[in-house]
């Protein structure tokens, strides 16, 4: 009897002992380098200018307004003291590479369905017409989510029709008709076609965690007055406070992750 009444009390102090301890929320800083290689090639470019589809992605510039910070829920802030600089300097001072990027944020650790895209938009806006997505009730089973649009920098053009196709002089049509020009037809309807605003390297990053924790990319590299883009699209298993190292044909980008316990005392 005394034994189980022993027993009852360690279980219970074990108890109050948990429930008065902090619930250390985690968060992560997330710490990144972008940088394009100087170095000209065409593997990996596509056919058209490319647009990601990232929709509710969270653009950093505006979370400098701390009214904003308030109001989140779990709030995602941008980072106010970096730690790569050895890395950023490094890619800043070589023939080979252009510093493009340097900065981050820190956010919950959100998994996979509740992380959002962090919006990417690095260089000069890039104005274009985009296909318009068709939008659908339900998803069809086994039918693959549109991950990039296609884009032009101009209406799209019919070709040039033979002359021979041409309205003939001396034929039977009144003489007030007139004829559009032909080769200035767009070869897809306009009303297919939507504008949008891209930038040099545009789309989203996510991060997540799992087993392990991600670093998804899911960007368009289009080169200064280019009319096609460079897919950068990945899906990064990577572990904190390691460095990693993400590379496309024509883009790179150097990430570290840092946990950070946010209610510890510090």
């Amino acid at each position: 009897m005394k034994s189980t009444r022993f027993w009852k009390c360690c279980l219970l102090t074990a108890l109050l002992i948990c429930a008065s301890k902090p619930v250390w929320a985690i968060k992560y800083d997330i710490e990144i380098i972008v940088f394009e290689h100087t170095r000209k090639t065409a593997v990996g470019i596509s056919d058209t200018l490319l647009f990601p589809v990232i929709p509710d992605a969270v653009a950093l510039p505006q979370l400098y307004s701390l009214e904003n910070l308030d109001a989140l829920e779990n709030p995602i802030q941008p980072l106010t003291q970096l730690r790569l600089h050895e890395h950023a300097d490094s890619i800043s001072n070589s023939a080979n590479h252009r510093l493009l990027y340097h900065g981050g944020w820190r956010q919950p650790d959100y998994d996979q369905e509740t992380a959002p895209y962090i919006q990417i938009a690095i260089g000069p806006e890039l104005p274009m017409f985009v296909e318009r997505r068709e939008e659908k009730a339900e998803e069809e089973e086994g039918e693959e989510e549109v991950e990039f649009l296609k884009g032009y920098a101009e209406l799209p053009l019919l070709p040039q029709p033979p002359l021979n196709s041409l309205p003939q002089p001396g034929s039977a049509i009144p003489a007030d008709t007139t004829f559009p020009d032909i080769a200035t037809q767009p070869s897809i309807p306009v009303l297919n076609l939507e504008e949008a605003t891209s930038a040099k390297l545009y789309g989203g990053i996510k991060v997540w965690v799992g087993r392990f924790l991600h670093f998804d990319t899911m960007l368009a590299y289009t080169p200064r007055g280019g009319t096609r883009s460079f897919q950068f699209k990945s899906d990064r298993r990577m572990r904190s406070r390691q460095l990693h190292y993400i590379d496309n044909t024509r883009v790179g980008i150097i990430t570290k992750i840092f946990p950070v316990d946010d209610t510890a005392p510090n």
